[in-house]
């Protein structure tokens, strides 16, 4: 705002903003938080402030930003956020062009720095169909899993509505997969009760949390551990002669 003012902006928004932002500063005892500023400031200052000297700032700095080197922006916009609240929709065009061929690392810490609206947009463009595409090609294997297909979809899960990932595991039959590599395990290497429960159980940990806890999810994995049973199989054989 000084920059502007000695530029010869003389205008009645600079200056109530620069006003503003000196009484804001009284009773932080030296504690220069953006966040605070921001509450101490009537809501027209701090938009002016992030508009007018905020916004341009940033168009320089995301150009100029290599993901690879600083992915979670520590450098340019991250210590803004308490101020601006999210990455400013002009900006958005130029981020996504720059992140959406990203790895986790990189991608993560825009849940945060985007929108609702701006993540909603990015992760269906993006991060949805990169999922898909890792369950439809997923190779379930007992009792060894050696495709690590399905712990980078739960790297990822957390990152999006739980529906939307039980959507692409039904949508792209992973269940009926895995129930059937495990019917098949069952029949034909006849593992143990144990090792098969095992089997089961390590599975049941790859979930999320927020997963288990939906009840579609739990169902099929409780089907699998019912397949295992000795008693459950032999009922099954029964009503299958019937």
């Amino acid at each position: 705002l000084q920059d502007m003012r000695l530029q010869g902006d003389d205008s009645v928004e600079t200056m109530d903003a620069l006003k503003a932002m000196a009484e804001s500063k009284k009773g932080l005892h030296g504690k220069r938080m953006l966040g605070t500023w921001k509450a101490r400031l009537p809501s027209s200052a701090a938009r002016y402030i992030i508009e007018q000297v905020i916004t341009p700032r940033m168009v320089v700095d995301v150009r100029e930003w290599k993901p690879s080197w600083d992915p979670d922006c520590h450098d340019w916009l991250r210590p803004l956020i308490p101020l601006i609240g999210h990455l400013p929709e002009s900006l958005y065009g130029t981020v996504e062009s720059k992140i959406r061929n990203g790895d986790y690392e990189v991608v993560s810490p825009w849940k945060e720095y985007l929108s609702p609206v701006q993540w909603d947009t990015f992760s269906k463009l993006h991060i949805l169909p990169m999922l898909t595409r890792l369950v439809r090609d997923m190779r379930i294997t007992p009792p060894k899993q050696t495709d690590p297909s399905f712990r980078m979809v739960m790297l990822w899960a957390p990152l999006l509505r739980v529906q939307d990932v039980v959507s692409i595991l039904e949508a792209e039959q992973f269940f009926d997969k895995w129930e059937g590599a495990l019917r098949h395990w069952l029949q034909a290497a006849k593992p143990s009760l144990g090792e098969a429960t095992a089997w089961c159980t390590g599975w049941k940990t790859l979930f999320t949390p927020e997963l288990l806890a939906d009840e579609t999810v739990l169902a099929h994995l409780d089907a699998g551990l019912d397949m295992v049973d000795p008693a459950m199989q032999d009922l099954d054989s029964l009503f299958s002669k019937l």
